[in-house]
């Protein structure tokens, strides 16, 4: 049972790694705003320099996986239950 469990484990870990990637930024993110002397700097270079940036981990890939979920199931309960169309998100 413990093989399972660990064998479970280790093809998620899997997945949520092929999930992170590193994409062009075009825009700001609130996110990078940090409460620093260098912050217009830092979200500049953000920008211009996107494929120098880390990669997240598994923990916080998941934590998106969850986020678009969510994001999916109110945008069907708003359609489906309440009519509302979503034009932009």
């Amino acid at each position: 049972m413990v093989e399972l469990i660990y064998e479970i484990v280790k093809k998620r870990r899997v997945a949520l790694e092929r999930k992170i990637k590193r994409l062009p930024v075009s825009n700001f993110r609130a996110s990078d705003i940090h409460e620093c002397d260098e912050c217009d700097k830092y979200m500049v270079c953000a920008i211009l320099d996107w494929e120098k940036r880390s990669l997240h981990d598994v923990a916080l890939q998941a934590i998106f996986d969850a986020g678009n979920k969510e994001e999916e199931n109110v945008k069907n309960r708003l359609g489906y239950e309440l009519g509302i169309e979503s034009i932009e998100q």
